[in-house]
């Protein structure tokens, strides 16, 4: 008898499929996975920080240095009139009423300027021209002379066009004496820290 050739074996068995199929399965399930952890709903978040939070400008009661003059809005107030020597001087709109501490610290003599006001809208007010009301003013300090280390308490007097009773948003706008050309807003109203 005569043998019949058989094809060569390509080495190929059921083990082996079964084997290379079941490998497969595995490969996809942690294929899938990983996908699912980096682009999944629990995905771990990247860290976002907070936003920094907005810093206030010091307020009543606080002092500020600005350059080698040293500022303290000591109370703000609103009048609708100020009693002067020759009777009552009344308002265009309200006067805002600012009272306030000022110490040359520099070692030379300075002239003390008034502080512009700014409202919430960011309009600016200069100290009332109203001569009965600068006379009513007993703490004025404008263009006033301050020797090395003097500290002053004067008030300044706004005439501003708007009635308002709420300070909030209202700024005193400081500079330095000494012509440094530094300046720093304080907000008439005290700020919780």
């Amino acid at each position: 008898m005569s043998e019949t050739p058989s094809a060569p074996s390509s080495g190929i068995t059921m083990t082996k499929v079964v084997f290379w199929f079941v490998a497969f399965l595995i490969g996809v399930i942690g294929l899938c996975y990983i996908l699912s952890t980096i682009i999944g709903p629990n995905r771990p978040q990247a860290y976002n920080p907070p936003p920094a939070p907005t810093l206030l400008p010091p307020g009543v009661g606080e002092v500020v240095f600005v350059g080698k003059t040293t500022w303290e809005v000591v109370d703000a107030t609103t009048k609708s009139a100020i009693s002067g020597q020759y009777g009552d001087v009344r308002p265009g709109g309200v006067f805002i009423v600012v009272e306030t501490r000022v110490k040359n610290s520099s070692t030379t003599a300075e002239t003390l300027l008034a502080p512009n006001l700014e409202d919430d809208a960011g309009r600016t007010y200069e100290v009332t021209t109203d001569l009965d009301a600068a006379m009513a003013n007993e703490d004025q300090c404008t263009f006033e002379r301050m020797n090395p280390g003097t500290i002053r308490f004067c008030t300044f007097i706004y005439d501003v066009s708007r009635s308002t009773s709420d300070l909030t948003g209202w700024r005193l706008k400081t500079t330095d004496m000494a012509g440094s050309g530094i300046a720093k807003d304080i907000l008439l109203v005290k700020v919780a820290r």
